[in-house]
């Protein structure tokens, strides 16, 4: 049936229902801003009155629901955040949580005909348990006009930065208690009343979670935690953020200390002996950071498990542990005698007298920061092969990806499989230079029968296969209609209309692109989020620039069907802001962001970022660059294929590491030689920039 456009628009402005024009269709937007629905005037089977009638109905229902749980977080006095579009999130100081407004409102609506039994089952699948006193006023909530005068709006520097001081949590989580108890049991032995009782004696006297609790108040600005790697301590996070103070829950020292001290004086005692410690760490990095930064020194900050300031002028010379190993120091010794001997270590001149006095006067904002390698890598083009020779190379380098393909098997020094057909940047449906559908479509029928597995099932089913069907259908029954196996929601979303399916079944998160057109609850979600940055909302988790994930997912077709000129014009400038502005203190290259570029075609973008200045130190990091080097040059020639972008692809197909300049100070990390990873980094490189290779000289 093709929908009468001109009658629908008019009932639609009769109706005051918000609508957007699209090309074929229109699409309604739901009152409470976290849904839309697309019409297509040539696929649907209503008249245009009752596509307006139904979407009246789902309206005043979603509204109802979305309008409730509004009161409700508000009667607890929650805050309420619903800039993300399909999720909303809630909370207050130290907490916070989540909850969908999507599939899960609708399916609660499908299920149930009252709006009151559909709001109950939505709070129950987001996991909100409701009071016995709110479930009175919930036939109330459902049935006012509008959201309450108290509505508490997510401010991002109460509710975001605010320290999460909840001692009693972290306490909780210190002790653990009962399972601390129960592993003390013999084997056998069961937990009687006798031993409950005994349990809450021993709790009863725990001094040291008392004084915790006391000192908590004297340093109510600073946050208190637990980490699962201290079991059984509390932390007190310094104010510099590269330590905590430390605390045994159950040690004796603490019980001690109030016996003798008493509850107050101890309290008191440990928040002096906090601020003083705090103190002298922040004046020891000051102090630091100036004495370096006077010397023509630049800093990163970097390291685990502990943090490390690392110094030098072009790559790291020397690093400084700023962490625990710091704090036992001037635990020791005064911030000057430590100044003195970290130069001394280091084989640095000694400090004067009024540098050291000047350095120890110095604020946190003179410390210089930028991102130091531990080394670098040069070429020297002088000696580079010839474009013909390096075709060799390329061509030797396509075996061994296809080689490494067909074996189905995991590699160190190559990670290629049949996963590869879904990136674009590995290949361009249906023909790339190096590979074409027919191969893919050879391999994964043989794959199928071999691995019985996603991927292979994928391809099939794009090319219209759908073999995948009959395994798939019996993992699914086997429990109940869902998804049997952890990984496989998108390919049961591609054969979903192949499948029977439990009616939640599916989360409607994702869709490759490389799947064709996306359903458009999918697209709904992503254009809801990206919508929220068109809008410039102020939190910055949902600024435009910051949604680059959610825009990489949408194909062409969806972004100029779904976003106006202005729109578009807004995406490409937040695309531009992310690949031409560069932070010096994490420099690096958006793959995501490359992925849009290509996407849409804007191949001015490509050129303008091999034309800035830095790019190619960037590119040929070997911490921040050299493992994504291979996957910007495939993205780059795929948006702007030519002499400039093959000259880098050139140059890593040569790189062996003799290209490596300056020296390792770890020669392992985690048992693992870091020349074999240096290598790993470096083939890996090299196999994605011969994709990249051949695309540009198939136009050179």
């Amino acid at each position: 049936m093709l929908i009468d456009s001109q009658k629908l628009k008019k009932l639609l402005s009769d109706a005051g229902i918000s609508c957007r024009q699209i090309e074929g269709g229109c699409v309604l937007e739901y009152r409470d801003g976290a849904a839309s629905q697309l019409v297509e005037f040539a696929g649907e089977d209503r008249s245009a009155e009752e596509v307006v009638r139904d979407f009246l109905e789902h309206d005043r229902r979603r509204f109802r629901l979305t309008n409730a749980v509004r009161w409700l977080l508000a009667e607890r006095q929650h805050y309420l955040d619903r800039s993300a579009g399909h999720t909303w999130s809630y909370g207050d100081v130290g907490f916070s949580s989540e909850f969908n407004v999507y599939e899960e409102l609708n399916r609660s609506l499908k299920k149930c005909v009252d709006d009151l039994d559909a709001f109950e089952d939505w709070m129950g699948k987001a996991w909100i348990r409701l009071e016995s006193s709110e479930k009175k006023k919930i036939f109330d909530w459902l049935n006012k006009d509008g959201p309450p005068g108290n509505e508490i709006e997510y401010d991002e520097g109460k509710h975001e930065n605010c320290p999460m001081v909840d001692v009693d949590s972290a306490l909780a989580c210190a002790r653990d208690d009962i399972t601390v108890f129960l592993d003390s049991l013999g084997e056998g032995e069961k937990f009687t009343t006798e031993m409950a009782e005994e349990f809450a004696k021993t709790r009863g006297k725990d001094l040291g979670s008392k004084l915790i609790r006391r000192l908590a108040d004297e340093l109510p600005e600073i946050e208190v935690s637990h980490d699962l790697l201290k079991p059984g301590k509390v932390s007190f996070d310094f104010k510099d953020g590269e330590d905590t103070y430390d605390l045994v829950v159950r040690g004796k020292k603490l019980s001690k200390k109030v016996e003798l001290m008493g509850l107050e004086a101890a309290a008191v005692d440990l928040a002096d002996d906090y601020r003083e410690l705090s103190c002298r760490r922040q004046q020891f990095l000051n102090a630091l950071g100036k004495l370096m930064a006077t010397r023509g020194y630049t800093m990163e900050s970097g390291g685990f498990p502990e943090t490390e300031w690392h110094f030098g002028k072009e790559i790291r010379e020397f690093s400084v542990p700023i962490g625990r190993l710091l704090t036992n120091r001037l635990r020791k010794k005064q911030v000057s005698v430590l100044l003195r001997e970290i130069l001394a270590e280091h084989g640095l001149a000694q400090a004067g007298e009024e540098e050291l006095k000047q350095a120890l006067k110095a604020g946190k904002d003179e410390i210089k920061i930028k991102h130091l390698p531990s080394y670098v890598i040069k070429f020297d083009d002088e000696k580079s092969l010839s474009p013909e020779e390096i075709d060799e190379i390329a061509r030797e380098w396509v075996k061994k990806i296809k080689a490494q393909i067909d074996s189905g098997k995991r590699s160190d020094d190559l990670d290629v499989g049949l996963w590869t057909w879904r990136k674009r940047r590995w290949y361009e449906r249906p023909k790339d230079v190096w590979v074409d559908e027919k191969y893919w479509l050879n391999l994964a029928v043989k794959k199928w029968e071999e691995m019985l597995w996603q991927s292979p099932a994928e391809i099939l089913a794009v090319n219209g296969d759908f073999r995948s069907v009959a395994k798939f259908q019996e993992w699914i029954d086997k429990s109940d209609g869902y998804i049997w196996h952890d990984g496989e929601e998108d390919t049961v979303l591609l054969l979903r209309d192949h499948l029977r399916l439990a009616d939640d079944a599916l989360d409607w998160d994702s869709y490759p692109k490389v799947f064709g057109e996306p359903p458009f609850q999918v697209v709904d979600k992503w254009i809801q989020m990206i919508r929220t940055g068109l809008k410039q909302n102020p939190k910055p988790d949902y600024e435009l620039e910051n949604l680059m994930d959610e825009i990489s997912k949408l194909r062409r077709q969806e972004i100029e069907r779904f976003f106006d000129e202005g729109e578009i014009t807004k995406i490409k400038q937040a695309c531009a802001n992310k690949l031409l502005l560069l932070d010096e203190e994490i420099p690096c290259i958006d793959d995501e962001v490359l992925e849009v570029v290509a996407e849409m075609g804007w191949r001015d973008l490509g050129m303008e970022l091999l034309h800035q200045d830095w790019f190619s130190r960037v590119l040929y990091d070997p911490e921040s660059g050299l493992d994504s080097a291979g996957k910007i040059l495939q993205w780059l020639s795929l948006i702007c294929p030519g002499q400039e972008v093959a000259k880098h692809c050139g140059r890593i197909l040569q790189m062996s590491p003799k290209n490596v300049v300056g020296r390792l100070r770890l020669k392992k990390f985690c048992n693992v030689d870091m020349a074999d990873i240096q290598s790993s980094l470096i083939k890996q490189a090299q196999a994605e920039t011969t994709i990249a290779w051949l695309r540009c000289r198939a136009v050179m």
